[in-house]
């Protein structure tokens, strides 16, 4: 399976998947679990083909409909006026789809609002940074009003609350 972003994909036909969804559907053993029905025909089959298959995936069971990697903003709105199901949009910086607003993306119909790879750019991104800084200078003491403290950190993976864990159960002899 690749990236739904990326070139080179091969997608099954419909009639296998149906088949495939439609024992997923008769498994469910609970109305909480939600199915998505996923495709990435729009990359090798085009967007029509795409749209008949989420129309398929929907009618077969699927609580939700996701047309992977549509190409521009128009295509999302064509995809939003032709599938009556909730649909699910995948925002990756870089990616095949425009970045869009969730407000925007929920006026066009999609429900799900997926955000993968954000963080991970982002501290990719700092990483990189903070690295190059280091080996120019020999410091990263640029970068202190950039990351949190020690502190901060500690309260932030809730350290004293492990602490205490530790102490109840006698896994640590030592401060």
């Amino acid at each position: 399976k690749r990236c739904g972003h990326m070139k080179g994909k091969e997608v099954i036909t419909q009639e296998e998947y149906t088949e495939k969804l439609g024992a997923a559907v008769d498994a469910r053993q609970s109305k909480n679990f939600i199915i998505v029905a996923r495709t990435d025909a729009r990359a090798t089959e085009g967007l029509d083909a795409a749209i008949e298959r989420g129309i398929q995936n929907k009618k077969t069971g699927a609580d939700a409909v996701f047309i992977e990697a549509p190409r521009s903003l128009e295509e999302m709105k064509i995809i939003g006026k032709s599938i009556n199901a909730p649909l699910v949009a995948n925002m990756i910086e870089g990616g095949a789809t425009p970045i869009s607003s969730a407000e925007t993306l929920h006026r066009l119909g999609f429900k799900i609002i997926l955000y993968p790879l954000s963080v991970l750019f982002a501290n990719t991104f700092a990483t990189m940074n903070i690295l190059k800084e280091l080996k120019k200078t020999g410091t990263t003491a640029k970068f202190k009003q950039k990351v949190v403290n020690f502190d901060q950190f500690n309260d932030l993976v809730e350290l004293p609350k492990f602490q205490k864990l530790e102490k109840k159960y006698g896994f640590s002899k030592r401060e």
